[in-house]
């Protein structure tokens, strides 16, 4: 004699998807919590960093090089200023770009030891 299961209704079988659809719901929100919490604290520390030039580090430049901007969006190890955009280094050879020298002046600017322009002090 063979065992029949019950054939279920409409009711039944959109009561299992409701069941699925919840537990999977439970599931990306336990991976968000993990992620967004202490145990997601690399992941924060690797967003919120500067991946520019930071000024500060020991260095007596606390300004942005000539062609960036500071911002207070991402965060320096040196505690100083991010500075976002495209800077101009100072090279001494005749093979790069040098500073204007009525407007400008190269400095060393953070602890990469890379010397850019900066604008001259009024």
């Amino acid at each position: 004699m063979a065992f029949h299961l019950p054939k279920l209704s409409q009711k039944g079988e959109a009561m299992w998807w409701i069941i699925i659809g919840a537990v999977l719901a439970l599931i990306v929100l336990i991976v968000m919590v993990v992620m967004f919490t202490d145990k997601g604290n690399g992941i924060k520390q690797g967003l919120d960093s500067c991946t520019g030039i930071c000024t500060g580090g020991g260095t007596n430049e606390k300004n942005c090089p000539v062609g960036t901007q500071s911002s207070g969006a991402f965060t320096c190890q040196t505690g100083g200023s991010c500075c976002i955009g495209f800077a101009k280094e100072c090279n001494t050879g005749a093979d790069g770009p040098k500073c204007d020298e009525k407007t400008e002046h190269c400095g060393i600017v953070g602890t990469s030891g890379k010397s850019y322009c900066l604008d001259k002090p009024n």
